[in-house]
Protein backbone atom coordinates (compact mmCIF):
# COMPACT_ATOMS: atom_id res chain seq x y z
CA UNK A 1 0.00 0.00 0.00
CA UNK A 2 1.58 3.39 -1.22
CA UNK A 3 1.67 5.69 1.77
CA UNK A 4 1.53 10.01 1.58
CA UNK A 5 4.98 10.91 3.18
CA UNK A 6 5.72 14.68 3.59
CA UNK A 7 8.65 15.72 1.93
CA UNK A 8 8.19 19.47 1.80
CA UNK A 9 7.44 22.33 0.66
CA UNK A 10 6.76 24.57 3.30
CA UNK A 11 7.17 28.31 3.50
CA UNK A 12 9.31 30.50 5.52
CA UNK A 13 8.15 32.61 7.55
CA UNK A 14 11.39 33.82 9.64
CA UNK A 15 14.13 34.35 10.31
CA UNK A 16 15.79 35.81 13.09
CA UNK A 17 18.60 37.53 12.79
CA UNK A 18 18.83 37.77 17.23
CA UNK A 19 17.34 39.14 16.97
CA UNK A 20 20.44 54.78 46.54
CA UNK A 21 20.00 55.98 47.95
CA UNK A 22 23.15 57.77 49.13
CA UNK A 23 24.41 57.09 52.42
CA UNK A 24 26.13 59.95 54.81
CA UNK A 25 29.44 60.66 53.73
CA UNK A 26 31.58 60.06 56.68
CA UNK A 27 33.02 63.04 59.05
CA UNK A 28 36.41 63.54 57.99
CA UNK A 29 39.19 61.98 60.41
CA UNK A 30 41.72 63.04 62.76
CA UNK A 31 44.33 62.01 60.73
CA UNK A 32 46.17 62.77 57.38
CA UNK A 33 47.66 61.00 54.44
CA UNK A 34 50.69 61.23 56.08
CA UNK A 35 49.59 58.27 59.05
CA UNK A 36 48.38 56.68 55.52
CA UNK A 37 51.48 56.17 54.28
CA UNK A 38 53.27 55.12 57.08
CA UNK A 39 51.18 52.47 57.67
CA UNK A 40 51.14 51.77 53.75
CA UNK A 41 55.42 51.92 54.31
CA UNK A 42 55.40 49.57 57.21
CA UNK A 43 52.81 46.82 55.81
CA UNK A 44 55.13 46.80 52.87
CA UNK A 45 58.05 46.01 54.74
CA UNK A 46 56.50 43.47 56.68
CA UNK A 47 54.48 41.71 53.89
CA UNK A 48 58.44 41.14 52.53
CA UNK A 49 59.70 40.00 56.04
CA UNK A 50 57.23 37.06 56.18
CA UNK A 51 57.83 36.40 52.03
CA UNK A 52 61.01 35.53 52.31
CA UNK A 53 60.23 33.60 55.65
CA UNK A 54 57.39 31.74 53.41
CA UNK A 55 59.86 30.78 50.67
CA UNK A 56 58.54 33.29 48.18
CA UNK A 57 54.60 32.41 49.14
CA UNK A 58 52.98 35.44 48.75
CA UNK A 59 49.69 34.61 50.01
CA UNK A 60 50.97 32.76 53.10
CA UNK A 61 52.58 36.46 53.46
CA UNK A 62 49.27 37.96 53.06
CA UNK A 63 47.43 35.91 55.97
CA UNK A 64 50.28 36.26 58.19
CA UNK A 65 50.91 40.78 57.47
CA UNK A 66 46.78 40.11 57.88
CA UNK A 67 47.49 39.10 61.49
CA UNK A 68 50.09 41.10 62.52
CA UNK A 69 48.24 44.44 61.20
CA UNK A 70 45.67 43.79 64.09
CA UNK A 71 48.54 44.23 66.80
CA UNK A 72 49.13 47.61 65.54
CA UNK A 73 48.00 50.10 67.79
CA UNK A 74 47.10 52.44 65.39
CA UNK A 75 45.41 49.96 63.44
CA UNK A 76 41.64 49.75 63.78
CA UNK A 77 41.22 46.40 61.88
CA UNK A 78 42.89 44.26 59.27
CA UNK A 79 40.63 42.09 57.07
CA UNK A 80 42.24 40.23 53.95
CA UNK A 81 40.46 39.14 51.00
CA UNK A 82 41.35 36.45 48.73
CA UNK A 83 45.10 36.10 49.90
CA UNK A 84 45.37 38.93 47.61
CA UNK A 85 44.46 42.33 49.63
CA UNK A 86 44.07 43.80 52.75
CA UNK A 87 41.59 46.14 53.57
CA UNK A 88 43.32 48.78 56.70
CA UNK A 89 40.94 51.09 58.24
CA UNK A 90 43.23 53.23 61.40
CA UNK A 91 42.23 54.54 64.66
CA UNK A 92 41.45 58.10 62.90
CA UNK A 93 38.77 56.27 60.92
CA UNK A 94 40.93 56.71 57.82
CA UNK A 95 41.13 53.50 55.08
CA UNK A 96 43.74 52.60 53.15
CA UNK A 97 44.55 49.30 50.97
CA UNK A 98 47.82 46.75 50.63
CA UNK A 99 47.64 44.34 47.75
CA UNK A 100 50.00 42.44 45.62
CA UNK A 101 50.41 42.56 42.00
CA UNK A 102 50.52 38.84 40.45
CA UNK A 103 52.60 39.53 37.80
CA UNK A 104 53.21 36.53 34.49
CA UNK A 105 56.74 36.18 32.97
CA UNK A 106 55.57 39.14 30.67
CA UNK A 107 55.26 41.29 33.63
CA UNK A 108 51.75 41.75 33.14
CA UNK A 109 49.56 41.36 36.15
CA UNK A 110 47.46 37.80 36.32
CA UNK A 111 44.36 39.72 37.42
CA UNK A 112 42.19 42.28 36.16
CA UNK A 113 42.95 44.47 35.39
CA UNK A 114 46.31 42.93 33.51
CA UNK A 115 47.35 40.69 31.07
CA UNK A 116 49.12 39.73 27.97
CA UNK A 117 49.09 42.24 25.05
CA UNK A 118 46.46 40.91 22.53
CA UNK A 119 44.40 41.67 19.78
CA UNK A 120 42.25 38.53 19.25
CA UNK A 121 40.54 36.19 21.92
CA UNK A 122 36.67 37.77 20.96
CA UNK A 123 34.08 34.74 20.71
CA UNK A 124 30.88 35.71 18.83
CA UNK A 125 28.08 34.96 21.11
CA UNK A 126 24.27 34.63 20.30
CA UNK A 127 24.27 36.38 16.98
CA UNK A 128 22.73 39.09 14.77
CA UNK A 129 20.15 40.31 17.70
CA UNK A 130 18.59 43.53 18.02
CA UNK A 131 15.85 44.42 21.22
CA UNK A 132 13.12 46.81 20.66
CA UNK A 133 15.37 49.68 22.45
CA UNK A 134 17.98 51.43 20.87
CA UNK A 135 21.45 52.56 22.91
CA UNK A 136 20.97 55.99 21.18
CA UNK A 137 24.16 57.66 23.02
CA UNK A 138 26.94 56.34 20.23
CA UNK A 139 29.45 57.69 22.71
CA UNK A 140 31.86 55.19 23.99
CA UNK A 141 34.56 55.52 26.66
CA UNK A 142 37.21 53.05 27.81
CA UNK A 143 38.40 53.81 31.47
CA UNK A 144 41.94 51.95 31.86
CA UNK A 145 43.69 53.36 34.52
CA UNK A 146 46.98 51.17 34.70
CA UNK A 147 47.26 50.39 31.01
CA UNK A 148 50.52 50.13 30.61
CA UNK A 149 50.13 47.28 33.89
CA UNK A 150 47.70 45.49 32.08
CA UNK A 151 49.84 45.11 28.89
CA UNK A 152 47.09 47.94 26.99
CA UNK A 153 49.80 48.82 24.03
CA UNK A 154 49.22 51.24 21.13
CA UNK A 155 48.40 47.92 19.23
CA UNK A 156 46.07 46.60 21.67
CA UNK A 157 43.95 50.13 22.21
CA UNK A 158 43.74 50.30 18.09
CA UNK A 159 41.99 46.96 18.15
CA UNK A 160 39.65 48.04 20.57
CA UNK A 161 39.26 51.42 19.05
CA UNK A 162 38.50 49.90 15.37
CA UNK A 163 36.18 47.38 16.52
CA UNK A 164 34.19 50.09 16.96
CA UNK A 165 34.75 52.74 14.86
CA UNK A 166 34.50 49.94 11.70
CA UNK A 167 31.11 49.27 12.68
CA UNK A 168 28.39 50.77 10.76
CA UNK A 169 26.73 51.85 14.37
CA UNK A 170 28.85 55.10 13.71
CA UNK A 171 30.52 55.18 17.35
CA UNK A 172 32.67 57.61 18.90
CA UNK A 173 35.22 55.94 21.01
CA UNK A 174 37.65 58.00 23.64
CA UNK A 175 40.32 55.83 25.11
CA UNK A 176 41.23 57.26 28.50
CA UNK A 177 44.75 55.65 30.44
CA UNK A 178 46.80 56.58 33.31
CA UNK A 179 46.71 59.56 34.95
CA UNK A 180 43.66 60.98 32.51
CA UNK A 181 41.53 57.90 34.76
CA UNK A 182 41.01 61.10 37.31
CA UNK A 183 38.34 60.00 39.89
CA UNK A 184 36.20 62.59 38.48
CA UNK A 185 35.96 61.33 35.28
CA UNK A 186 33.42 58.76 37.12
CA UNK A 187 30.93 62.19 37.33
CA UNK A 188 31.02 61.97 33.58
CA UNK A 189 29.98 58.16 32.78
CA UNK A 190 26.51 59.76 32.22
CA UNK A 191 27.71 61.02 28.91
CA UNK A 192 28.10 58.07 27.32
CA UNK A 193 25.52 55.18 26.29
CA UNK A 194 29.05 52.28 27.30
CA UNK A 195 31.41 52.51 29.65
CA UNK A 196 34.18 49.91 29.64
CA UNK A 197 36.15 50.12 32.87
CA UNK A 198 39.74 47.97 32.60
CA UNK A 199 41.25 47.86 35.95
CA UNK A 200 42.22 46.60 39.18
CA UNK A 201 38.67 46.39 41.31
CA UNK A 202 38.08 45.61 44.65
CA UNK A 203 34.56 44.67 46.36
CA UNK A 204 33.60 48.25 47.06
CA UNK A 205 35.04 50.25 44.53
CA UNK A 206 37.69 49.84 41.22
CA UNK A 207 41.25 51.43 40.74
CA UNK A 208 41.59 55.39 39.35
CA UNK A 209 44.04 57.49 38.19
CA UNK A 210 48.05 55.94 37.53
CA UNK A 211 50.59 54.57 40.03
CA UNK A 212 54.07 55.87 41.22
CA UNK A 213 56.95 54.26 43.41
CA UNK A 214 56.14 54.39 47.11
CA UNK A 215 59.71 55.65 47.69
CA UNK A 216 59.07 58.67 45.52
CA UNK A 217 56.48 60.13 48.21
CA UNK A 218 58.67 59.44 51.00
CA UNK A 219 61.31 61.20 49.08
CA UNK A 220 60.23 64.03 47.61
CA UNK A 221 57.51 64.34 50.03
CA UNK A 222 58.67 66.70 53.25
CA UNK A 223 55.29 68.05 54.10
CA UNK A 224 51.65 67.22 54.26
CA UNK A 225 50.45 69.59 51.62
CA UNK A 226 53.56 68.05 49.46
CA UNK A 227 52.05 64.38 50.07
CA UNK A 228 48.65 65.96 48.88
CA UNK A 229 50.31 67.51 45.53
CA UNK A 230 51.41 64.03 44.78
CA UNK A 231 48.15 62.37 45.48
CA UNK A 232 46.13 65.17 43.88
CA UNK A 233 48.62 65.04 41.36
CA UNK A 234 48.08 60.68 40.67
CA UNK A 235 43.95 60.73 40.90
CA UNK A 236 42.87 64.23 40.74
CA UNK A 237 42.59 67.68 41.90
CA UNK A 238 41.39 67.21 44.95
CA UNK A 239 41.77 63.84 45.82
CA UNK A 240 43.48 63.90 48.91
CA UNK A 241 40.68 65.60 50.35
CA UNK A 242 38.64 62.83 49.38
CA UNK A 243 40.23 59.95 51.18
CA UNK A 244 40.09 61.79 54.82
CA UNK A 245 36.06 60.64 53.49
CA UNK A 246 36.89 57.22 52.41
CA UNK A 247 35.38 58.49 48.96
CA UNK A 248 38.97 57.71 47.34
CA UNK A 249 41.53 54.94 49.14
CA UNK A 250 45.10 55.39 49.15
CA UNK A 251 46.83 52.31 48.14
CA UNK A 252 50.05 50.13 47.75
CA UNK A 253 50.88 47.33 45.93
CA UNK A 254 54.10 44.86 45.72
CA UNK A 255 54.44 43.39 42.47
CA UNK A 256 55.13 39.58 42.74
CA UNK A 257 55.45 35.80 40.64
CA UNK A 258 53.91 32.83 41.88
CA UNK A 259 55.43 31.53 39.18
CA UNK A 260 58.90 32.72 40.19
CA UNK A 261 59.38 31.61 43.64
CA UNK A 262 62.81 33.57 44.01
CA UNK A 263 60.76 36.64 42.90
CA UNK A 264 61.88 37.71 46.73
CA UNK A 265 65.34 37.87 46.05
CA UNK A 266 64.82 40.42 43.14
CA UNK A 267 64.25 43.99 43.15
CA UNK A 268 61.21 44.98 44.77
CA UNK A 269 58.13 47.39 43.02
CA UNK A 270 56.07 48.87 45.46
CA UNK A 271 53.31 51.07 43.42
CA UNK A 272 51.05 53.62 44.88
CA UNK A 273 47.87 54.21 43.84
CA UNK A 274 43.83 55.34 44.33
CA UNK A 275 40.67 53.26 44.39
CA UNK A 276 37.36 55.02 44.16
CA UNK A 277 34.82 53.20 46.77
CA UNK A 278 30.77 53.21 45.69
CA UNK A 279 30.82 56.18 48.67
CA UNK A 280 32.17 58.51 45.98
CA UNK A 281 30.24 56.67 43.28
CA UNK A 282 26.76 57.14 45.28
CA UNK A 283 27.18 61.22 45.09
CA UNK A 284 27.71 61.61 41.39
CA UNK A 285 24.39 62.20 39.45
CA UNK A 286 22.83 59.05 37.73
CA UNK A 287 23.45 57.60 34.49
CA UNK A 288 20.10 56.50 33.08
CA UNK A 289 21.25 56.24 29.01
CA UNK A 290 24.64 54.19 30.03
CA UNK A 291 25.48 50.64 29.94
CA UNK A 292 28.41 49.84 32.00
CA UNK A 293 30.88 46.72 31.87
CA UNK A 294 33.10 46.44 34.81
CA UNK A 295 35.75 44.11 33.57
CA UNK A 296 38.20 43.99 36.48
CA UNK A 297 38.02 41.74 39.83
CA UNK A 298 34.80 41.54 42.17
CA UNK A 299 32.44 44.53 39.71
CA UNK A 300 29.64 42.00 39.69
CA UNK A 301 29.64 40.97 44.03
CA UNK A 302 26.29 42.13 45.34
CA UNK A 303 27.41 40.85 48.93
CA UNK A 304 27.82 42.91 51.74
CA UNK A 305 29.74 40.84 53.90
CA UNK A 306 33.34 41.93 52.00
CA UNK A 307 32.23 45.78 51.20
CA UNK A 308 33.89 46.74 54.29
CA UNK A 309 31.03 48.83 55.47
CA UNK A 310 30.64 50.10 51.92
CA UNK A 311 27.81 49.03 49.31
CA UNK A 312 28.60 46.48 46.77
CA UNK A 313 30.22 47.83 43.97
CA UNK A 314 27.58 46.02 41.25
CA UNK A 315 24.42 47.54 43.96
CA UNK A 316 26.06 50.84 43.59
CA UNK A 317 26.39 51.03 39.95
CA UNK A 318 22.49 49.46 39.64
CA UNK A 319 21.49 52.51 42.27
CA UNK A 320 22.60 54.76 39.33
CA UNK A 321 20.02 53.45 37.15
CA UNK A 322 22.12 52.83 34.67
CA UNK A 323 20.59 51.02 31.57
CA UNK A 324 22.42 47.83 32.27
CA UNK A 325 25.44 46.72 34.06
CA UNK A 326 27.83 43.58 33.25
CA UNK A 327 30.26 42.14 36.33
CA UNK A 328 31.84 39.39 37.66
CA UNK A 329 29.96 37.10 40.04
CA UNK A 330 28.91 33.96 41.89
CA UNK A 331 25.29 33.06 41.68
CA UNK A 332 25.31 33.62 45.47
CA UNK A 333 26.04 37.54 44.51
CA UNK A 334 29.57 37.27 45.92
CA UNK A 335 32.86 37.59 44.05
CA UNK A 336 36.84 36.67 43.67
CA UNK A 337 39.76 37.71 41.41
CA UNK A 338 39.22 37.36 37.62
CA UNK A 339 41.97 36.13 35.53
CA UNK A 340 43.05 38.38 32.88
CA UNK A 341 42.78 36.22 29.70
CA UNK A 342 39.01 35.21 30.47
CA UNK A 343 38.71 39.22 30.51
CA UNK A 344 40.31 40.17 27.33
CA UNK A 345 38.60 37.71 25.81
CA UNK A 346 35.35 38.50 27.21
CA UNK A 347 35.81 42.44 26.71
CA UNK A 348 36.38 41.36 22.90
CA UNK A 349 32.96 39.16 22.75
CA UNK A 350 30.75 41.85 24.25
CA UNK A 351 32.33 44.30 21.87
CA UNK A 352 31.76 42.07 19.21
CA UNK A 353 28.13 41.28 20.59
CA UNK A 354 26.65 44.71 20.76
CA UNK A 355 28.70 46.13 17.44
CA UNK A 356 28.45 43.34 14.83
CA UNK A 357 25.44 41.26 16.06
CA UNK A 358 23.52 43.99 17.51
CA UNK A 359 22.84 41.82 20.22
CA UNK A 360 20.61 42.95 23.28
CA UNK A 361 21.78 43.89 26.44
CA UNK A 362 20.57 40.88 28.14
CA UNK A 363 22.33 38.15 25.92
CA UNK A 364 25.19 39.87 25.00
CA UNK A 365 27.25 37.95 28.20
CA UNK A 366 26.26 34.74 27.07
CA UNK A 367 27.18 31.87 25.25
CA UNK A 368 25.30 30.41 22.45
CA UNK A 369 23.99 27.47 24.49
CA UNK A 370 22.48 30.50 26.66
CA UNK A 371 24.58 29.94 28.99
CA UNK A 372 26.80 32.62 31.33
CA UNK A 373 30.07 33.27 30.47
CA UNK A 374 32.60 31.81 33.03
CA UNK A 375 36.35 32.37 33.90
CA UNK A 376 38.00 29.13 33.56
CA UNK A 377 41.28 29.91 33.20
CA UNK A 378 41.57 31.16 36.99
CA UNK A 379 41.86 27.12 37.68
CA UNK A 380 45.12 27.78 35.88
CA UNK A 381 47.04 30.33 38.41
CA UNK A 382 49.03 29.07 40.98
CA UNK A 383 47.57 29.34 44.13
CA UNK A 384 44.21 29.30 42.99
CA UNK A 385 43.37 25.62 41.17
CA UNK A 386 40.53 25.13 43.56
CA UNK A 387 38.76 28.33 42.53
CA UNK A 388 35.55 28.29 41.02
CA UNK A 389 35.07 30.01 38.07
CA UNK A 390 33.61 33.14 38.31
CA UNK A 391 30.33 33.76 35.89
CA UNK A 392 30.37 37.40 33.89
CA UNK A 393 27.04 38.49 35.03
CA UNK A 394 24.26 41.42 34.03
CA UNK A 395 22.27 43.45 35.90
CA UNK A 396 19.04 45.55 34.42
CA UNK A 397 17.66 46.19 31.49
CA UNK A 398 17.58 43.31 28.50
CA UNK A 399 16.19 44.74 25.66
CA UNK A 400 18.36 47.77 24.01
CA UNK A 401 20.99 46.88 21.43
CA UNK A 402 22.82 49.58 19.23
CA UNK A 403 20.09 48.82 16.70
CA UNK A 404 16.85 48.12 17.34
CA UNK A 405 13.97 46.12 16.34
CA UNK A 406 13.67 47.96 12.50
CA UNK A 407 10.26 47.45 11.06
CA UNK A 408 11.06 45.93 7.43
CA UNK A 409 14.18 45.12 5.57
CA UNK A 410 14.85 44.99 1.75
CA UNK A 411 16.56 41.38 0.36
CA UNK A 412 19.61 43.02 -1.60
CA UNK A 413 19.59 39.48 -4.02
CA UNK A 414 15.93 40.65 -5.76
CA UNK A 415 15.01 43.81 -3.57
CA UNK A 416 12.18 42.33 -2.04
CA UNK A 417 10.57 43.97 0.95
CA UNK A 418 9.91 42.17 4.32
CA UNK A 419 8.78 42.94 7.46
CA UNK A 420 10.20 42.15 10.63
CA UNK A 421 8.94 41.22 14.33
CA UNK A 422 10.84 41.51 18.14
CA UNK A 423 9.68 38.22 19.67
CA UNK A 424 12.10 38.15 23.08
CA UNK A 425 15.49 38.27 22.25
CA UNK A 426 15.05 37.43 18.81
CA UNK A 427 14.08 39.32 15.35
CA UNK A 428 11.89 36.83 12.83
CA UNK A 429 11.25 37.94 9.00
CA UNK A 430 6.78 38.62 9.75
CA UNK A 431 6.55 37.74 5.87
CA UNK A 432 6.87 34.69 3.99
CA UNK A 433 10.25 33.98 2.20
CA UNK A 434 9.84 34.42 -1.61
CA UNK A 435 13.15 34.19 -2.88
CA UNK A 436 14.21 31.96 -5.92
CA UNK A 437 16.09 29.03 -4.61
CA UNK A 438 16.35 26.59 -7.16
CA UNK A 439 13.41 23.99 -7.05
CA UNK A 440 11.63 26.33 -5.12
CA UNK A 441 7.65 26.09 -5.88
CA UNK A 442 4.62 28.20 -5.64
CA UNK A 443 1.33 26.41 -4.66
CA UNK A 444 -0.01 24.72 -7.27
CA UNK A 445 3.17 25.98 -9.34
CA UNK A 446 0.90 29.31 -9.47
CA UNK A 447 3.56 32.73 -9.16
CA UNK A 448 0.29 34.48 -7.69
CA UNK A 449 0.15 32.43 -4.57
CA UNK A 450 3.81 33.11 -4.22
CA UNK A 451 3.24 36.95 -4.11
CA UNK A 452 0.61 36.30 -1.48
CA UNK A 453 2.46 32.88 0.28
CA UNK A 454 5.83 33.00 -0.62
CA UNK A 455 7.45 29.72 -1.72
CA UNK A 456 7.58 26.27 -0.96
CA UNK A 457 11.05 24.91 0.15
CA UNK A 458 12.34 21.09 0.94
CA UNK A 459 14.76 20.75 3.89
CA UNK A 460 17.41 20.27 1.08
CA UNK A 461 17.15 23.00 -0.47
CA UNK A 462 16.37 25.46 2.69
CA UNK A 463 19.66 24.82 4.07
CA UNK A 464 21.98 24.65 0.98
CA UNK A 465 24.47 22.01 1.98
CA UNK A 466 24.32 23.09 5.21
CA UNK A 467 24.76 20.40 7.99
CA UNK A 468 21.81 19.77 10.60
CA UNK A 469 22.14 22.29 13.85
CA UNK A 470 20.55 22.59 17.25
CA UNK A 471 22.10 25.48 18.36
CA UNK A 472 21.01 28.80 19.10
CA UNK A 473 21.33 30.27 16.79
CA UNK A 474 21.55 27.60 14.29
CA UNK A 475 24.29 29.73 12.33
CA UNK A 476 22.63 27.96 9.23
CA UNK A 477 22.36 31.08 6.61
CA UNK A 478 20.67 28.53 3.51
CA UNK A 479 18.67 30.53 1.71
CA UNK A 480 18.11 33.39 3.76
CA UNK A 481 18.97 37.18 3.24
CA UNK A 482 22.62 38.27 4.33
CA UNK A 483 22.44 39.03 8.06
CA UNK A 484 19.26 36.33 8.68
CA UNK A 485 19.84 32.74 9.32
CA UNK A 486 16.91 29.79 9.64
CA UNK A 487 16.12 28.78 13.08
CA UNK A 488 16.67 25.68 15.02
CA UNK A 489 14.18 23.90 16.82
CA UNK A 490 15.76 25.27 20.44
CA UNK A 491 15.35 28.75 18.33
CA UNK A 492 11.33 28.16 17.51
CA UNK A 493 10.82 26.78 21.53
CA UNK A 494 12.47 29.78 22.72
CA UNK A 495 9.49 31.89 20.61
CA UNK A 496 6.98 29.86 21.32
CA UNK A 497 7.85 29.91 25.62
CA UNK A 498 7.95 33.95 24.85
CA UNK A 499 4.46 33.75 23.68
CA UNK A 500 3.66 31.67 26.39
CA UNK A 501 3.57 28.59 25.21
CA UNK A 502 2.22 26.14 22.31
CA UNK A 503 -1.35 26.82 22.91
CA UNK A 504 -1.13 30.74 23.06
CA UNK A 505 1.70 31.14 20.91
CA UNK A 506 -0.43 29.58 17.73
CA UNK A 507 -3.06 32.40 18.23
CA UNK A 508 -0.29 35.09 18.95
CA UNK A 509 1.41 34.01 15.60
CA UNK A 510 -1.26 33.48 12.98
CA UNK A 511 -2.57 36.36 10.93
CA UNK A 512 -6.42 36.67 10.56
CA UNK A 513 -6.13 36.57 6.84
CA UNK A 514 -6.98 34.15 4.61
CA UNK A 515 -7.81 31.29 6.66
CA UNK A 516 -11.41 29.31 5.68
CA UNK A 517 -11.79 28.87 9.65
CA UNK A 518 -11.73 32.37 11.49
CA UNK A 519 -9.74 32.89 14.49
CA UNK A 520 -12.08 32.71 17.79
CA UNK A 521 -13.76 36.27 18.40
CA UNK A 522 -11.93 38.46 20.87
CA UNK A 523 -8.92 36.43 21.03
CA UNK A 524 -5.43 38.27 20.40
CA UNK A 525 -4.85 36.92 17.48
CA UNK A 526 -1.65 37.89 15.45
CA UNK A 527 -0.36 39.98 18.90
CA UNK A 528 3.02 39.28 18.47
CA UNK A 529 2.70 40.38 14.77
CA UNK A 530 4.26 37.29 13.24
CA UNK A 531 1.63 36.66 10.79
CA UNK A 532 1.58 33.17 9.62
CA UNK A 533 -0.51 32.56 6.49
CA UNK A 534 -1.89 29.29 5.55
CA UNK A 535 0.03 28.14 2.63
CA UNK A 536 -0.48 24.75 2.34
CA UNK A 537 1.65 22.14 1.55
CA UNK A 538 3.07 19.54 -1.54
CA UNK A 539 3.07 15.80 -0.84
CA UNK A 540 4.38 12.84 -2.70
CA UNK A 541 3.66 9.51 -3.00
CA UNK A 542 6.61 6.99 -1.75
CA UNK A 543 8.15 4.88 -3.30
CA UNK A 544 10.29 6.52 -5.73
CA UNK A 545 10.33 8.65 -7.94
CA UNK A 546 10.24 10.93 -5.73
CA UNK A 547 7.92 13.62 -7.02
CA UNK A 548 5.95 10.93 -9.08
CA UNK A 549 2.57 11.50 -8.07
CA UNK A 550 2.30 15.03 -6.20
CA UNK A 551 -0.49 16.56 -4.04
CA UNK A 552 -1.08 19.94 -3.71
CA UNK A 553 -3.05 20.48 -0.36
CA UNK A 554 -4.43 22.32 2.85
CA UNK A 555 -4.12 26.30 1.58
CA UNK A 556 -6.34 28.03 3.61
CA UNK A 557 -6.15 25.61 6.44
CA UNK A 558 -2.75 24.99 7.12
CA UNK A 559 0.87 26.25 6.67
CA UNK A 560 4.36 24.95 8.06
CA UNK A 561 7.86 25.61 9.06
CA UNK A 562 10.89 23.95 9.03
CA UNK A 563 13.65 23.75 11.54
CA UNK A 564 17.62 23.40 10.66
CA UNK A 565 17.26 20.14 13.28
CA UNK A 566 17.26 16.65 12.01
CA UNK A 567 15.24 14.18 13.92
CA UNK A 568 17.13 11.46 11.74
CA UNK A 569 18.92 10.58 8.98
CA UNK A 570 15.37 11.11 6.71
CA UNK A 571 13.53 13.39 8.71
CA UNK A 572 13.96 17.17 10.07
CA UNK A 573 11.78 19.08 12.92
CA UNK A 574 8.62 20.77 11.48
CA UNK A 575 6.34 23.35 13.36
CA UNK A 576 2.97 23.35 11.35
CA UNK A 577 0.06 26.22 12.08
CA UNK A 578 -2.88 24.41 11.84
CA UNK A 579 -7.03 25.51 12.05
CA UNK A 580 -8.31 22.02 12.26
CA UNK A 581 -10.61 22.41 15.06
CA UNK A 582 -12.92 25.63 14.87
CA UNK A 583 -12.31 28.48 16.25
CA UNK A 584 -9.11 27.45 17.58
CA UNK A 585 -5.87 27.59 16.19
CA UNK A 586 -3.01 24.48 17.00
CA UNK A 587 0.72 24.96 16.67
CA UNK A 588 2.03 21.18 16.90
CA UNK A 589 5.83 20.25 16.03
CA UNK A 590 6.40 17.32 13.91
CA UNK A 591 9.52 15.45 12.06
CA UNK A 592 8.86 15.23 8.20
CA UNK A 593 10.81 13.93 5.33
CA UNK A 594 13.42 16.09 4.46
Amino acid sequence: MKTLKLIALFALAFLFSRCKSPSAVQTQGTGSMRDVLNVLDTTQKQFLIYAKQANGNSHKAIELTTTWLGTLSTVESAASSDDLSIDIVLKTGLKTLFYINVKDNNGHSVFRGGGESSTGGGVKLLGSGKSKNEIKNHEVLFFIPVAREFGYDAARIQHLKDLFTNSDSHLNVTVLTENACSYDIVDQFKNYGLVIIDTHGQPYGFMVGGLVLLDSIHTKAIDDAEINDIIDNLAGAGASQKMLTSELILATSVDVSDSMKDWIDKPIVANVGSFLTSRYLETVPSFPNTIIYGNMCYSGTTDASRSRGFTPIATAFKNKNVISYYGYAYNNGKSSPLENVSATNFEDSIIRAFIYDYDSTGIAHLNPDGTERQDKNIALVPGYENKPPLYLKHFGADDYSYQNCVDSFVDARDGQVYKTVCIGHQIWMAKNLNFSASESRCFNDDDANCDIYGKLYTWNILMQGAASSSASPSKVKGVCPNGWHLPSELEWKQAIATLGGSDVAANAMESDNLWLTPSTPGSNVNSSGFSVLPSGFLTAIDPSPVHADQIWWNKGSSSGYWATTEANATDAINFQFTRNIPFHPVLTQSAFGK
